[in-house]
């Protein structure tokens, strides 16, 4: 059985953390399979809306510690250690930023350290109130990492960025909404009809401009003005071939809601 599940149903694809017991770390295991399952459901013409969920009361307790702790072995080298980082635990942070569908992250509980950047790496988040994200890093003598480091800043301010990683201080998902870290804090009980209202409108809309539009923006945070015409000229140049885009066109012309299929 898998430690991160994957299931298609209805165009949207879900990828399910299933270690509840523990703590649904990121081991080797769970990490190759949502490499596995974030570029399946990318290739996957079926799958417009992706779903990052998890089991239990945790969303994501980080990185494994008993791995993390065998980094520390005087036998260990740094290109071992470097290895674990930049082959390991980073792969399905860049996967799912990379990915070019929309990504929600259905947060039901505490998502720590590498687990907090695993949530932020997705599109859009939304998270029961009292589920936390905690940059915990600093409690295991390291510095931000898994993306924190451009996800942080790139959504709230540097200052409260700096708060967040140096005091490790626990950030409900009420304080995270105002933050602009996550999209939506809701009720527990209120989470999955959130969630599947924002799937819902997901699944509806023209798949490859949402990717496209998606990269754009990553890449936009850091280019000039005029590197962000020039992108944006470049992914519309493709799109404007795109049966989604003569739907758009058609329905505006018919004054009707567009049907579109993600092709």
């Amino acid at each position: 059985m898998s430690d991160a599940t994957y299931s298609v149903t209805d165009c949207v694809a879900e990828i399910t953390l299933d270690r509840p017991d523990a703590r649904n770390a990121m081991n080797a295991s769970v990490i190759e399979s949502l490499v596995e399952h974030v570029e399946a459901a990318g290739a996957d013409d079926e799958v417009r809306v992706i779903v990052l969920r998890a089991t239990g009361d945790l969303f994501c307790g980080g990185g494994d510690v008993k791995k993390l702790g065998a980094l520390l072995d005087e036998d260990t080298t740094p290109v071992e250690r470097r290895r674990y980082i930049t082959d390991g635990i980073h792969r399905p942070i860049q996967a799912l930023v990379d990915v070019q569908k929309p990504v929600v992250c259905r947060m039901q509980g505490d998502a720590i350290g590498a687990g907090a950047n695993l949530v932020l790496a997705c599109d859009m988040i939304v998270a029961a109130e009292e589920a936390r994200l905690i940059e915990g890093f600093k409690n295991v003598g390291l510095a931000i990492d898994c993306g924190g480091s451009y996800l942080l800043p790139h959504n709230t301010s540097l200052a409260k960025a700096k708060e967040l990683v140096m005091t490790g201080r626990p950030v409900d998902a009420t304080e995270a909404e105002e933050l602009g870290l996550v999209n939506y804090a809701v009720p527990a009980d209120e989470l999955d009809e959130k969630v599947d209202e924002l799937v819902g409108q997901l699944r509806n809309g023209p798949t490859a401009a949402l990717g496209l539009s998606k990269q754009l923006l990553h890449e936009g945070v850091n280019a000039t003005f005029e590197e962000a015409l020039e992108n944006e000229a470049r992914a519309n140049t493709i799109l404007g071939g795109s049966k989604d885009h003569a739907e758009g066109i058609a329905a505006f012309r018919e004054k009707r809601h567009p049907e579109f299929t993600g092709e």
